[in-house]
């Protein structure tokens, strides 16, 4: 059982609102809290029992199990969101489409860097043609009878209506966090809970900039809770499956069809401190509806931080480090932003601070200011910032000692269970890499770096479908098996390619090269040598020393019965081994005598003893990308 601070509510009070159409009355069961604003005022978040019904929460659970949700970049980490969009720009979509075309094997329909190589129609969202339309008209039927007349009533704006809807869930292998920010394009927000007893965990609040002050909120089936844009929230998942229904409102239904947030003008002028940095990062963007203006920006952010936002305190540090907005820079006025916001708790600011001070940078550097550094590092590690976690890792690898390392082994698997994708799959090179092969675990190995590939880290993605196509044994230390794909799992095959795929599109090198082999050999896709030599080709200007050298062998393999290159190429994918990653774990191999017998153990720069991995050498790991083909001498 994990240890979590939950959030206090006020008593329950029965609040009953009257419609000016209908006259009708609906009663609301609501709690509230208030929580410390920087500058003046308070941030308010309630707790509504019962916003929609238990039985239509676990159909809409049920429906939403059987789903695809979107992989799509989420806006706050840049990581795959995992939702279903079922409302858009005010319109009910059929059905919570995902926004992203898969074939009937699964596989992503019009990828980028493919350029439509993979082409068919998606399939259906979960539950039968009739349920679906049931739910819709009964989640429809919620929003207009539930959802509005209260956040209309809760604060004062008549005009206000819902904008977007969506499913997000929280799977294992998938998303566990999403981390602390503020939905910045809501008016308000209304979360409901559809499956709170299969997880621990959940949404969290955070009233100050230090993430110890964390609370979360206990939701029952079918509760709301809804606050506006000012209101710090995340989540952490720390067991189980978490299913949520969110939805987002605008002031009006002119700012939701032209996708814009008029509320902040008032209320920065008015000032309110996360409004004006709100404001400021919409102006520094150039998102919803304003220009982008970096001195309007400027003139915000400064308003909030000396307000106290330690959030645009770090921003306007930013601004003197790097001269924006009309201002000279100075690192002097940016380390002293810096130290305000890290002074209030805030982690990034911390983390800031210790790096600018164990880098010795500008007037950081005297007597002890490592030691300083190290310690707000620790600081904004021990608040879970995943970066801070990182580079305290990467820190006390380069100090002396076993327990230096021991401790960086430690941080390294704290930001891999704050999500860090990179930090996931060294930890999975690692079991899988380990200098002593008795001690490592090949299934904590494919599980980390499964949960990597998730994040979308493409080096991962590209090495699990390498673990995926070894465990069909359709590829060996030799090469393409002889081994029938009909022999194999489709499901599995279809997997292995999503992720070769999934990284190729990202542009790594060897998610191109190993799914050029694919189609070069017809393994899971139709054989293509022609659409092999453009994968290749792509993998070569990515950085590929394989796809390098195969495309090198091909041109100096003599001709013969009129083939050509695409014939060449299919010709020796027979033979070709697939690449498991370009990321050397950097707890392995971490000094010169030990980088030695790395490569004696793993083959350094070739296959393994046992043909399963390949690790780069710091030559193969450093080269660059270069337009054509450069054969070795």
């Amino acid at each position: 059982m994990v240890e979590m601070s939950w959030l206090k509510f006020g008593p329950t009070r029965t609040i009953q609102i009257i419609s000016r159409k209908s006259d009708r009355c609906r009663t609301y069961e609501e709690a509230a809290v208030s929580l410390p604003k920087p500058g003046a005022g308070s941030r308010e978040l309630f707790l509504v029992g019962g916003m929609i019904e238990v039985e239509l929460a676990q159909t809409l659970l049920r429906q939403a199990r059987e789903m695809e949700f979107s992989r799509d970049a989420d806006s706050v980490d840049g990581r795959p969101g995992f939702e279903r969009v079922i409302v858009d720009a005010g319109e009910f979509l059929p059905w919570g489409a995902s926004g992203e075309g898969r074939d009937e094997e699964g596989l992503l329909a019009g990828a980028s860097v493919l350029g439509g190589l993979f082409e068919g129609p998606g399939p259906g969202p979960g539950g039968s043609a009739s349920e679906k339309s049931e739910s819709e008209k009964r989640l429809s039927e919620v929003v207009d009878q539930r959802l509005l007349p209260y956040v209309r009533w809760r604060y004062g704006c008549a005009s206000a209506v819902l904008s977007h809807a969506l499913l997000r869930r929280y799977l294992p292998e998938e998303r566990r966090i999403h981390p602390t920010h503020f939905d910045v394009q809501a008016f308000c927000t209304v979360v409901i809970g559809l499956n709170p007893d299969d997880f621990e965990g959940g949404l969290y609040v955070q009233p100050t900039p230090s993430s110890k002050s964390q609370a979360f909120v206990h939701l029952l089936t079918g509760d709301a809770v809804v606050h506006r844009y000012d209101v710090q929230h995340g989540v952490r998942v720390f067991s189980g499956e978490r299913y949520s229904l969110i939805f987002w409102f605008k002031d009006s239904a002119e700012a939701c069809a032209s996708d814009t947030a008029p509320w902040y003008e008032l209320d920065a002028r008015l000032g309110d401190a996360d409004a004006q940095l709100n404001l400021a990062g919409l102006l520094e963007q150039g998102l919803a509806g304003y220009s982008k203006d970096l001195v309007k920006a400027e003139a915000w952010y400064r308003r909030a931080a000396e307000a106290g936002q330690a959030q645009a305190q770090v921003a306007l540090a930013r601004f003197y480090f790097h001269g924006l907005g009309g201002l000279g820079k100075d690192t002097t006025l940016a380390q002293s932003w810096l130290q305000h916001a890290a002074v209030l708790g805030d982690p990034a600011a911390q983390r800031k601070v210790g790096q600018l001070l164990l880098e010795g940078a500008g007037e950081v550097n005297y007597p002890g200011s490592r030691l300083e550094g190290e310690r707000w590092l620790r600081e904004a590690a021990e608040q879970k910032d995943r970066a801070a976690c990182l580079r305290l890792a990467r820190y006390l690898l380069k100090a002396d000692g076993s327990h230096a390392h021991q401790e960086a082994l430690e941080w390294l698997t704290r930001a891999a269970d704050l999500g860090d994708g990179s930090a996931q799959f060294e930890l999975g090179l690692r079991e899988l890499l380990g200098e002593n092969p008795a001690t490592t675990d090949p299934v904590l190995a494919f599980r980390w770096i499964s949960r990597s590939a998730s994040s979308s880290f493409a080096p991962a993605q590209s090495a699990l479908a390498v673990l995926l196509l070894e465990s069909l044994q359709l590829w060996t230390s030799s090469g393409r098996c002889a081994l029938s794909e009909e022999d194999s799992e489709p499901e599995v095959l279809s997997k292995a390619i999503r992720w070769l795929q999934d990284a190729a599109d990202q542009g790594d090198p060897d998610g191109l090269y190993n799914i050029g082999l694919l189609f070069a050999s017809g393994v899971g896709v139709t054989q293509d040598g022609n659409k092999a030599a453009i994968l290749f080709r792509a993998a070569v200007a990515a950085g590929s020393k394989d796809a390098t050298e195969l495309l090198c062998l091909a041109r100096q393999t003599p001709p013969s019965d009129g083939m050509v290159l695409p014939n060449i190429l299919e010709q020796l994918a027979a033979s070709a081994k697939l690449a498991l990653g370009t990321v050397r774990p950097f707890l392995v191999g971490h000094s010169t005598s030990d980088e030695s017998a790395m490569a004696a153990a793993v083959g350094t720069g070739s296959n393994a003893e046992n043909g399963t991995v390949r690790i780069p050498s710091h030559e193969q790991m450093n080269q660059k990308g270069k337009p054509g083909i450069r054969c070795p001498s």
